[in-house]
């Protein structure tokens, strides 16, 4: 005995009769998963905040904080808050998804993906 695959219970059954017609035993086993995520947060005030954190955790808050700020003034809306907030943590951010696109085309072109 071997398992087939995962699959929806109409895939299953289907798969499951086509291969019966073939004359193979077949049994399908229903399965449940989940998944569990976890998530950490601070809240209250930064001065209350900073209290509960070492300074270079709170630096690291801080700056994203900053960051936020500045590009929530300069008016970004939801097409590009994503870009002006990460090039106004790293300032470097374009060059860097470019030499990344470089690197992965150069990849590509190479057969290096697998």
């Amino acid at each position: 005995m071997f398992l087939l695959g995962e699959y929806n219970e109409d895939e299953a059954r289907e798969l499951a009769d086509r291969l019966k017609e073939v004359g193979m035993k077949v049994e399908i086993r229903t399965c449940t998963t989940n998944r569990m995520e976890l998530f950490h947060f601070l809240e209250g005030r930064m001065s209350e905040i900073r209290g509960e954190l070492d300074e270079a955790s709170f630096q690291i808050y801080e700056r994203y904080f900053s960051a936020l700020r500045k590009v929530v003034a300069e008016g970004a809306g939801p097409d590009d808050f994503k870009e002006r907030f990460q090039l106004a943590i790293d300032p470097q951010y374009k060059e860097k998804q470019n030499q990344f696109q470089k690197i992965m085309e150069a990849n590509e072109s190479e057969g290096n993906i697998q």
